[in-house]
């Protein structure tokens, strides 16, 4: 694929019109988003691999609604209701995503990896898991393992910094 700009949207939309749904697990990074497929009466959502960027859902009937955050979708809310059994996990366990579960009945997480389709003409919903981890051993001494893991790394803080930054961390301690 050769690509003259290389904005995110222009790579998501050629990947699409090139792959369909299923090219996105060759896409490499964190994302949330929404397709608008007009001629194939259709949308598509999309999430990262890993739950980085987050995508909330409400589904009400013969609707569904998406945001980035779960503030856009409470006005949308029939009744604000607690998710009783979720709070109830976070405050004993400390556990938030263990589940496609909100703090509020009726609005979920998407899952991570996965694909949600929404057929406009009848409504119905699908949903695919385009990605799934497998597992795979290093052959060689651990100081291969090491070197492998060394060069993944800085391959992958590569391709998320910006061109012209030569690379910067920060370690936050709290107060």
């Amino acid at each position: 694929m050769i690509l003259l700009l290389t904005p995110d949207t222009e790579v998501i939309l050629h990947v699409y019109s090139e792959y369909g749904e299923q090219g996105f697990n060759r896409l490499n990074g964190m994302w949330a988003f929404a397709i608008v497929d007009i001629p194939n009466r259709r949308v598509v959502l999309s999430r990262d691999r890993f739950s980085i960027k987050p995508l909330y859902l409400l589904r009400l009937p013969g609707c569904i609604y998406f945001a980035s955050e779960i503030k856009q979708l409470l006005p949308l809310l029939p009744t604000r209701r607690l998710n009783v059994e979720t709070m109830s996990t976070f405050i004993t366990q400390g556990l938030l995503d263990h589940s496609h579960e909100t703090f509020y009945e009726g609005i979920i997480k998407s899952p991570p990896r996965t694909n949600l389709v929404v057929t406009l003409d009848t409504g119905k919903v699908s949903e695919s898991e385009y990605w799934n981890f497998v597992g795979s051993n290093v052959a060689g001494s651990p100081q291969e393992a090491v070197k492998q893991f060394r060069e993944l790394f800085l391959d992958s803080i590569k391709l998320r910094l910006p061109q012209r930054c030569q690379g910067g961390s920060t370690v936050e301690r709290g107060t």
